[in-house]
């Protein structure tokens, strides 16, 4: 009976996700999905469909020590998201800010990796914002219009600020090329980042060197911790193994 519910439940949510434009393969062996979608420096697939990066590692570390059965595969954020709030499958994505919202929907493991403190992205002639501003003032200011990804987390502090001070936003579903592209074009004024992230993205073959800024700010406060987000179907037993597995990573993997 376990194996058959199990087979239901996997049907369920690659028809549910077909119908919404990505296809999940249905697996009957009660392994746990692991979603991801490349996003340098953190995850990043290679020439043969193997993953790595900063979440990425200690990611498939966790699940290869803990002998949890798992398979990966790619998925649009937006996607990921669904599928933890259905709830329909053992699910677990990489690299996701904590936050109440998502605590009520699933489960967190202990941290992958830890940011350093977040940036903004400008372009490099955009004279109405500069750093050694407070993010309050930023944000405050209508002149300026901040882009925002739909349904993303900027770690606690920012997403507070969002919802305090209501800035002028432009909200979008794109990934971060072309959340760059937009502010390439002036449909919005900054975006915030990583700055492992935000360099990286620079350097990409879409833009020209010297097309951005970054924008540091005076009152921002050290990055926040990202996490394997995964859903109520997954056993706490499996969250305490992947937590053993992921302390001996940090163990031998100290963050610099």
């Amino acid at each position: 009976m376990k194996n058959y519910l199990t087979r239901i439940a996997f049907l369920i949510i690659s028809a549910v996700t077909a119908l919404a434009g990505q296809t999940y393969t249905a697996h009957a062996d009660d392994s746990i999905l692991v979603l991801y979608n490349d996003r340098a420096p953190y995850m990043v697939t290679g020439p043969g469909g193997d993953i790595s990066g900063l979440t990425a590692d200690p990611a498939k570390f966790a699940f290869t020590k803990s002998g949890i059965p798992h398979h990966f595969e790619s998925a649009p954020t937006k996607r990921q998201m669904e599928a933890i709030e259905a709830s329909e499958a053992k699910v677990c994505i990489i690299g996701w800010f904590k936050n109440p919202e998502r605590e009520k929907i699933g489960k967190f493991t202990d941290a992958l990796y830890k940011d350093k403190a977040t940036v903004a992205i400008a372009k490099a002639d955009n004279t109405k914002i500069d750093s050694g501003k407070t993010v309050d003032a930023v944000l405050s200011d209508k002149n300026l219009t901040v882009l925002v990804k739909e349904g993303f987390s900027y770690g606690a502090f920012i997403d507070d600020k969002i919802k305090q001070l209501s800035p002028k936003r432009e909200d979008t579903l794109l990934e971060n090329v072309g959340m760059l592209k937009m502010i390439l074009a002036g449909r919005a004024d900054y975006m915030f980042i990583a700055p492992e992230e935000a360099e990286v993205l620079m350097k990409s073959a879409d833009f020209k060197a010297g097309d951005f800024k970054l924008v540091t700010f005076t009152n921002m406060p050290e990055g926040g911790n990202r996490y394997l987000l995964c859903s109520r179907l997954v056993p706490d037993a499996d969250i305490q193994k992947l937590n053993a597995a992921l302390k001996e990573y940090r163990d031998s993997h100290p963050q610099k």
